[in-house]
């Protein structure tokens, strides 16, 4: 009895460490499946990233609204569990930051800003992320600021693999639960870096539910390390009060990067169902197999009896095993069905319900068919793919088996087993699509594809290299890479296998070669390959090639021709007789011709080091750039000027420049040709004419002014003693004496115009005024010539900044001329008028004419219609040369309309501005009894302008003017200014260099730009930057006192309301 006893303990023993064995193998399976699962999650983020960075390379540009709709068809809610978005990070380089941010408004992100602020030299910038409604505060973020999610975007790039952070607060995550960023690297063509493909999650959202045992089986908790750290925990499902688990396990998951723990602790569910009945089964059995031995040693009488115990034993061995499958059912990952012989439900375990959205109760009874849409499962042998739904309407795809067998009873009975792969297949489905994607691209840029096997020398090719190779698509019994290689020219052969062997040894990370490859006979077409190591063995040997192929034929001719062109164009440029040149936009030669070398006596080395501007006197250069950008705004493409070109020697030659521009598409910006025609011996002549017209002119006033006055003397003192014949020869004299006189004063006023030396005094006049002297003066002479004049002015009398004496010069030579070459009993009508912010004053009249052929020298110097007009009418053929030059000096233009025998009007045009009362008027509301005064400081150089501004001003400012840099430095360090106006362009440097010495020394004052620069200097003190051209200056005027009140006010200056 007592063997018996101790071998029932022993076997009893044996069962319970046999089924504490298999329990802690089914707890090792279902948690080694819930591990797996979070490989597979992570797995698919990469998934997602690699698609993303693909999508963005395959895109020329991607705009906000692009990256929305991407996202949006990823459904990244279901295909990616836990993700809250997915981005792109983009390198900037901190000097280019507003360049960037003024950019994105192109990529439909207006108002784009970077935070936060930082002082290294790259910003890594979430320039996308969507959906939008959750991560709004993610964009724009550079997420350099912070450690843990720098190093891993610099890993990942420097890896070329995808990273993850460790833990971190994500922006946009309100929980404040552990979140992580997995980034990309974005490697672009020859291996250049463009940016990362990112996306962030929280922890406690992705490690949930990964499989169904999980929080029923087991609870699992995830560290952020390699050992368990409650400041570490990313993820813990476990309840509190920290109950003891019968099964534990842990394992340290590697992933991108960063090393987790994973915990399981079995939960009282999962112990429950795998009671270890089997060990008290077996005791029991022993004992009563030591009862029996006893028994029958005492009686054969007892063996009723132990019969009806074996049978009670037996029947709870049933009934345990029952409950155990029953536990092994209910927990399955699948959905399990037993069926009757007519297919109807007998049980259904719990997985059934979750899978189907119902209560699997409900279910018993009721066909097979109503689950899984009428398919007969039976009438398949093998797995079948089922499509169902489930109660709500969710699609699902499910994998059936089905099986029978024969009951004790002789019924019929079925088990189903239903395995859910809805999300597997819509994974290989997406994944599908997004290599279809990839596919089109690659057609759509006709590139093939080829992946090389190096041990075995054959390859695999995409349908579009077979389209390059014109090998037919359904052809698969061809040796793709000897078709390859039989067709490479001979000569480009030996250059393509070296590129190979370079990269395959590791000597380059890519194989990169042009060959030409035969087609037909005699047909040479030109290819390029770029081709990487994508595998190699446990020895480091590599084993597979893959690259990319394209036909680059028609770029290689288009090459040939670019630089057969570009040979020509240089020898046109260097032989050409006169000076030529090219210039960048910024006005850097790019290549001189021998010509301009001997010119401006420079070697073409040294011109190709400097810029325009270093050979043209700095005034000319300016004029020149002005009308530059002038005509370009007109569509114009070509102009002619004079300037003068500065030789090595110092020296000054006069060149007649000649300037086009085209697109250069290679810099991406504008080219100007240039030719440069030396007219220095031209200008010479000029000049010694000019001299010559001003000596004589200047040696026959005395001698004319004698005769003139000794003619006077014989008419006052002798007119007595002259015969009638006589006297009238002295008459004839002195009329041709005043002729001369004229002539020698016009020829002398238009010499000192055209030299600049005529002194003009420029004012605010009325117009209305000065011409109706002009009228008054000159009625006298009208009525000489049978003529009237009859005048008509605004009501209105309108004002502009002219010499008033220059100006009724003119409008008495219009006169003078409309009564010479008027019809008798004729009326000169004078007008002045306004049209559209100028004013024109108009003198026409009645007469011949102006013939068609003298038209174009109606204003040159010494021109009349016809040499008798001189003498019939007098005049020396100056005064509408001399007018011209007077109205171009006061900023207006001249001109005529004439009909031969009909009426004539010359008129001229003036920029009008506001009287002074009006400006006083429109400025009143500015200048307070008790204001201080406004001090400004003009930098000027233009002398004649800054008088112009300081008399805009008036009484209501000022207006200091100085003309050098050197003087606005000491100016802005010695007094205190409220304005200071700036021209960019001065003679010794730009104007813009003096806004840190105004920050530094006047209190962040208001500056305004006045200049004749086009462009726009950035910075916030410029409140506004005008262009002479285009300015008003009463508008000037009270937009510069508005801000000196705004300025004022915002200083809490006492004298401001």
């Amino acid at each position: 009895m007592t063997a018996c006893v101790l071998a029932t303990l022993a076997v009893a023993s044996w069962f319970n460490n046999d089924q504490k064995k298999r329990t802690s193998a089914v707890f090792e399976t279902i948690t080694e499946d819930n591990k797996d699962a979070l490989s597979g999650r992570l797995s698919d983020y990469r998934q997602a990233l690699t698609s993303a960075a693909g999508f963005y390379m395959a895109s020329d540009k991607v705009t906000q609204e692009d990256w929305r709709k991407y996202v949006e068809a990823l459904t990244i809610s279901e295909a990616l569990p836990g993700v809250s978005g997915l981005g792109i990070i983009l390198p900037v380089e901190t000097a280019k930051m507003d360049e960037f941010r003024a950019g994105r408004s192109d990529f439909g992100q207006p108002n784009f800003q970077v935070r936060p602020e930082s002082n290294r030299e790259t910003a890594y910038v979430i320039t996308y992320i969507e959906p939008m409604s959750v991560n709004a505060a993610a964009i724009g973020l550079d997420i350099g600021f912070e450690k843990r999610r720098r190093e891993a975007a610099i890993k990942a790039r420097d890896t070329k693999s995808p990273q993850l952070t460790e833990r971190i607060l994500l922006v946009q995550d309100e929980t404040s639960q552990p979140g992580f960023l997995l980034v990309n690297p974005i490697i672009g063509a020859n291996d250049v870096f463009i940016g990362w493909s990112y996306l962030p999650f929280v922890g406690g959202e992705a490690l949930k539910d990964m499989t169904a045992a999980q929080t029923e089986q087991f609870w699992l908790t995830v560290y952020d390390g390699t050992e368990p750290d409650d400041d570490m925990v990313i993820y813990d499902e476990s309840p509190d009060g920290g109950a003891t688990s019968a099964f534990t396990r842990s394992a340290v998951v590697p992933g991108m990067g960063q090393e987790w723990l994973m915990v399981w602790s079995s939960t009282p569910k999962f112990e429950a169902g795998e009671a270890q009945l089997s060990t008290w089964f077996t005791l029991a059995l022993g004992l009563m197999v030591t009862a029996l031995v006893g028994l029958l040693t005492a009686s054969l009488l007892q063996r009723e009896r132990a019969v009806r115990i074996l049978v009670a034993q037996k029947t709870r061995e049933l009934k345990a095993r029952e409950r155990q499958t029953s536990s092994i059912v209910d927990n399955a990952m699948a959905a399990i069905l037993l069926l009757d012989g007519e297919q109807r439900i007998v049980t259904a375990n719990k997985t059934t319900g979750e899978m189907f959205e119902l209560d699997e109760q409900a279910l018993i009874g009721k066909p097979l068919q109503c689950l899984i849409g009428g398919l007969d499962i039976t009438a398949h042998d093998d797995a079948t793919r089922i499509k169902a739904e489930t109660s709500s309407g969710t699609k699902l795809l499910l994998d059936g088996r089905f099986s029978s067998w024969d009951a004790i009873d002789g019924s019929t009975q079925s088990v189903a087993i239903l395995q859910d792969v809805t999300e597997e297949e819509n994974s290989k489905q997406r994944l599908g699509e997004a290599e279809e994607r990839w596919n089109k691209v690659l057609i759509g840029a006709e590139i093939g594809v080829f992946d090389l096997d190096l041990r075995t020398g054959k390859s695999i090719v995409s349908g579009m290299w077979k389209q390059l190779m014109g090998i037919p698509e359904a052809t698969s019994d061809v040796d793709t890479q000897q078709a390859f290689l039989d067709r490479i020219h001979p000569d480009d052969l030996a250059a393509l296998q070296e590129a190979d062997q370079a990269c395959i040894s590791g000597k380059t990370q890519r194989s990169v070669a042009q060959y030409r490859m035969r087609f037909g006979e005699d047909e040479w077409r030109w290819m390029r390959s770029d081709a990487v190591v994508a595998g190699k063995d446990e020895n480091g040997v590599a084993t597979r090639l893959i690259g990319a192929q394209t036909d680059i034929t028609e770029l290689r001719e288009a090459q040939e021709r670019l630089e057969h062109s570009e040979q020509r164009f240089k020898s046109v440029l260097a032989h050409a007789p006169v000076g030529m040149a090219l210039c960048s936009a910024q006005g850097d030669f790019l290549g001189v011709n021998d010509a301009l070398c001997d010119l401006t006596g420079f070697s073409e080395e040294y011109l190709q080091t400097k810029k325009l501007s270093d050979i043209v006197v700095r005034e000319d250069f300016r004029n020149l750039h002005s009308n530059v950008r002038e005509l370009q705004k007109n569509n114009e493409h070509s102009l002619k000027s004079e300037c003068r070109i500065v030789t090595r020697e110092g020296g000054i030659k006069w060149g007649l420049v000649g300037v086009a521009w085209t697109y250069n598409d290679e810099l991406d910006e504008e080219m100007f040709i240039l030719q440069v025609q030396d007219i220095n011996e031209l200008k010479n002549v000029e000049k010694m004419k000019a001299q010559f017209v001003s000596t004589v002119s200047h040696e026959l006033r005395t001698p004319l002014t004698s005769i003139k006055g000794a003619l006077s003397l014989l008419e006052g003192q002798y007119a007595a003693d002259l015969a009638g014949p006589a006297n009238r020869l002295v008459k004839i004299a002195q009329q041709n004496g005043d002729r001369l006189i004229d002539l020698v004063n016009d020829i002398l006023d238009m010499e000192k115009i055209s030299s600049g030396q005529s002194d003009f005094v420029f004012s605010n006049e009325n117009i209305n005024t000065l011409v109706q002297l002009a009228v008054e003066q000159l009625e006298p002479f009208a009525h000489q010539h049978n003529t009237t004049i009859k005048g008509k002015y605004p009501p209105i009398s309108p004002a502009a900044y002219v010499d008033p004496r220059r100006l009724q010069q003119v409008v008495a030579n219009f006169i003078s001329n409309a009564a010479k070459y008027s019809c008798n009993d004729s009326v000169i009508n004078v007008s002045v008028e306004r049209l559209d912010g100028n004013l024109r004053v108009k003198v026409c009249n009645i007469g011949p004419g102006i013939p068609e052929a003298f038209v174009p020298k109606v204003f040159m110097a010494f021109q009349q219609a016809d040499s008798s007009d001189t003498r019939s009418n007098g005049g020396t053929g100056l005064g509408l040369n001399i007018s011209k030059q007077i109205i171009d000096h006061m900023g207006g233009e001249i001109g005529f309309d004439s009909v031969v025998d009909g009426e004539t009007c010359f008129w001229f045009t003036l920029p009008e501005i506001e009287s002074a009362a009006v400006v006083a008027a429109n400025l009143q509301e500015h200048q307070l009894e008790d204001q201080k005064p406004i001090e400004i400081l003009h930098l000027e150089d233009d002398e004649d302008f800054a008088e112009i501004v300081r008399n805009s001003f008036g009484g209501f400012a000022k207006v200091t003017s100085v003309g050098t840099l050197a003087g606005a430095r000491k100016k802005i360090r010695d007094f205190t200014y409220d304005l200071v106006i700036i021209d960019w362009e001065l003679p010794d440097g730009r104007g813009d260099e003096l806004l840190s010495g105004i920050e530094e020394n006047q209190n962040n004052i208001p500056i305004f730009g006045l200049s004749a620069y086009e462009g726009k200097v950035k910075s916030d003190l410029v409140v506004a930057d005008l262009v002479k051209s285009r300015a008003d200056l009463t508008e000037v005027v009270t937009r510069a006192i508005k801000s000196v009140e705004r300025f004022r006010r915002a200083e809490g200056d006492p004298h401001v309301s």
